[in-house]
This record gives structure tokens, C-alpha cells and sequence, in this order.
């Protein structure tokens, strides 16, 4: 029998009952989201405007075979000279927000059906998990936050790599552009959007309305081969990147090819391209070798250039390439692998390199063309809570939509990643044939 309860005495008591913790938000957020849960996290990290944390990349250089050639080093005025070459790097909070939505109609006529309550949090456990891929995806992807690429015909979108269309799901809308958006020199595609209402992980395919609740049809203008966004997350079209920032990516702190002089977040990286942008093999140095052999090597390098300051270590890649090394391995004998559960529960491959073994794991978000040599010393998300948290400063779960007879449960998550040492990590091309 419908009871009518005010909504603070029954759906204010089960959200803080199901998600007031942030282990059980931190469940829901990490499932399926292998890398996120591995990147170590500082709860209490944002605490001020901007995060800031220094890094070092030369030791004083005053030393000569004579006292006067060592006075004449230790007297320069250039930087490391005399003392230690630093800098600090200086990352802006970004975050992301999600919303859940509840009729003041149900709340009074279902707010006592425990079956009603199940579909609530059934509800509100998929924004969490979203969140989680969300977050996962941007750590994984380029700087501008594309989650795909492909042409179209019809409203159906053919992506360039079929693996991207986890990336994509019935509901959402889709922005594009014929850039990736990681240049503020990008735009998008007029402002025709694209409303998923069907995707095929199989084919590769994602099918988009040119109107909401409309069938299949091509957005205005969407022409050529494109990258798709979710709707206002695109970092690109002439404003501040940090005036939509969400969250840096491994690849912009690691990125797949030597940086450029342009500083990024208060740093010009060619000072010390390794100590301060990660290592690299080169085309000659890993053209000729297998993934197995490519993951060894750059292992090799690191070894002799990189900057080791200890903690775990890992590989990362995406399943695609799990897959191709785990094949290559057992083909060239290697049956019994040996596998262990990792901290993120899942199995990985060994590899042995000069510094000892270090396990590949398997990525869902990362690209299919590399693969990622990483500290987990080196690096830290670093958010103001939990990650993500309820809007409750005024004690409500839920707040009421100002122009509507309804509730909003208000998720909101304010996060920086900063890898501070990014000369402990490493980078390889992968084939993806």
C-alpha cells in the first residue's frame, strides 16, 4: 500500500544509508575500472586553488677538475649551476558532476515500496559505475577527451577502432569534431548533436538520432571522418583548456612523443625531456621487436636513463595487447606463466627486466597503439573528499529542481592528477594489426 512520507524521512535516510561511505562509493566507482583503482588517491590532497608540488631534475653541477674551473660552474647564473634544477608543477582542479532525478508524484506514492527503493539505488549504482568509466577513460585518452573516431552514414557511426565503442552507450549525447580536441585551436561541428539511441560493440557501430527521441539520422553538418565527445566535455573551440578541465590524462603527463617547448601546467619539459616528460624508445630502437620484446626493452632503457624511486611498478596496456603478448608468449613456449592476482584483481603477465619482474596489466580505457610503463609513486590523484561525493552541505540528500515538481541528487567530484616524477615512467608504440 502507497504511503505518503516526506521525502527527507525516507529518501534522504536511504541514499545516506546506501552512499553516506566512501568505500561503498569507491566499490561502485572502481568496478570494472582496473586503472583508477590503482592510481593511489590523497582523499585530502585538494585543499587549496591550484596543486603544487615540485620536481627536481639535476643535481648543483659546480665540480671541475680545478678550484676555479668548479668556482667558475658554481657562479653561473643559469639554472643547476649551483643548486638543484627544479621547478614545480602547477595542476588546476578540474571534476565532473552527475545527477539523479526523482518525482515528488513517486516519492509519494512509492516511497514505501521496497521494489521502488531497489530500482533507486539500482539507478544510482549506474551513475557510479558510469562515473568510474568516465574518469577511467579520460585518465587512459588524449587531452581532449574524444572518445572515438569514425565516419557516418544514415545516423550510423562506423568507429575507426571497433574496441572504442565501449566508450559509447544508449542515452547519451554526442558532440564532434574533425579534431581531437586537444588544441583550443579545435571546434566542433556547428552545435548539431548526436543522441545515441543504439550501439554494436561488435561491429563497431553507434547509431545516433539528429533529434532527441528521433530515429536513426545524420546531425547537421557531421561529415568525413570525426571524434566524438560526450556532451560538454569536449576541451577544445578557442577557450581555456583549465575553463572545462575535468582531469589531465596519463598521456599528457607521459606523452607518446617527445614534448615540445610550449610549458604545460608551468613547466618547459625540453629542459629535461626524460626526468620531466618520461622514456621513450625511439623508431630504431623498437621497429624491429615484438610487443613482448618491445615492453623488454623499453624495461632495458629505463633501466639506463629513467629515474627508479622505488614503489610498484607496471606495464599497462589495453586488453587487445593483453591478449597479443599473452598469445605471443604462449607460442613461444612460455605455458605456464605463472600469473598472480594483482592489487586490482586481475591477472597479469610477468616480464622480466633488469630491475626485476614487472607485471602487464590489462587497461580497459587505454588505446590499442601503446603501452605504458608506470609508478604508482610517481603519480597521485589527489581530490577534495571522496571522489565522487553528494552536494549536502545544507544536510539533504536531495534538493529540489527549481523549476520542476522533482528532486536532484547532486554527485560531484573536484580531482587533480599529478605525476611528479614523470621521468619514472615509460612509453612504447604498439602494432595494432
Amino acid at each position: 500500500m502507497a504511503t505518503n512520507i516526506a521525502p527527507s524521512s525516507v529518501i534522504d535516510a536511504f541514499f545516506k544509508e546506501n552512499y553516506s561511505k566512501p568505500d561503498q562509493v569507491a566499490k561502485l566507482v572502481h568496478e570494472d575500472n582496473t586503472f583508477l583503482k590503482w592510481l593511489p588517491k590523497d582523499p585530502a590532497g585538494a585543499t587549496e586553488r591550484r596543486y603544487i608540488t615540485p620536481v627536481m631534475y639535476g643535481d648543483p653541477q659546480a665540480l671541475a677538475a680545478t678550484r676555479a674551473g668548479a668556482q667558475t660552474i658554481g657562479q653561473l647564473t643559469g639554472a643547476g649551476s649551483n643548486d638543484i634544477a627544479g621547478q614545480d608543477w602547477i595542476v588546476p582542479y578540474g571534476g565532473y558532476a552527475a545527477s539523479h532525478f526523482v518525482k515528488e508524484a513517486d516519492i509519494r506514492l512509492q516511497a514505501g515500496s521496497e521494489r521502488w527503493l531497489d530500482v533507486q539505488k539500482e539507478a544510482v549504482d549506474g551513475i557510479l559505475r558510469m562515473w568510474g568509466n568516465v574518469m577511467e577513460t579520460y585518465l587512459c585518452r588524449g587531452a581532449g577527451h574524444a572518445l572515438g573516431s569514425g565516419t557516418i552514414s544514415s545516423g550510423v557511426i562506423t568507429l575507426t577502432n571497433v574496441s572504442e565503442a565501449k566508450n559509447f552507450a544508449p542515452g547519451m549525447i554526442l558532440e564532434a569534431s574533425a579534431n581531437d580536441g586537444s588544441s583550443t585551436a579545435h571546434a566542433l561541428i556547428n552545435a548539431s548533436l548526436g543522441y545515441v539511441i543504439a550501439v554494436n560493440a561488435n561491429a563497431g557501430t553507434v547509431t545516433v538520432s539528429a533529434t532527441d527521441g528521433g530515429s536513426a539520422g545524420t546531425p547537421t553538418s557531421w561529415t568525413g571522418t570525426m571524434y566524438f565527445f560526450r556532451y560538454k566535455d569536449f576541451q577544445g573551440e578557442g577557450s581555456s583548456y583549465d575553463a572545462r578541465n575535468i582531469v589531465d590524462s596519463i598521456q599528457q603527463w607521459i606523452p607518446t612523443a617527445d614534448p615540445s617547448a610550449t610549458a604545460f601546467r608551468n613547466v618547459v619539459r625540453t629542459t629535461s625531456v626524460i626526468a620531466l616528460s618520461g622514456v621513450r624508445l625511439t623508431s630504431t630502437e623498437y621497429s624491429r621487436y615484438s610487443a613482448a620484446q618491445r615492453l623488454r626493452r623499453l624495461a632495458v632503457k629505463f633501466h639506463r636513463v629513467g629515474y627508479n624511486i622505488g614503489g610498484d611498478m607496471a606495464f599497462w596496456a589495453s586488453p587487445t595487447q593483453w591478449e597479443n603478448i599473452a598469445n605471443e608468449l604462449e607460442a613461444a613456449g612460455h605455458r605456464d606463466l605463472e600469473m598472480k592476482e594483482a592489487v586490482t584483481g586481475t591477472t597479469a603477465i610477468k616480464i622480466r627486466g633488469p630491475n626485476g619482474i614487472i607485471p602487464l596489466m590489462s587497461g580497459n580505457r587505454f588505446p590499442d597503439d601503446g603501452a605504458w610503463l608506470l609508478s604508482r609513486n610517481s603519480m597521485k590523484l589527489a581530490t577534495a573528499g571522496a571522489f565522487p561525493y553528494v552536494l549536502s552541505g545544507d544536510g539533504l540528500q536531495m534538493l529540489r529542481v527549481s523549476d520542476a515538481d522533482t528532486y536532484e541528487q547532486r554527485w560531484k567530484g573536484i580531482c587533480a592528477l599529478c605525476v611528479r616524477a614523470p621521468g619514472a615512467n615509460g612509453y612504447v608504440p604498439l602494432a595494432t594489426s
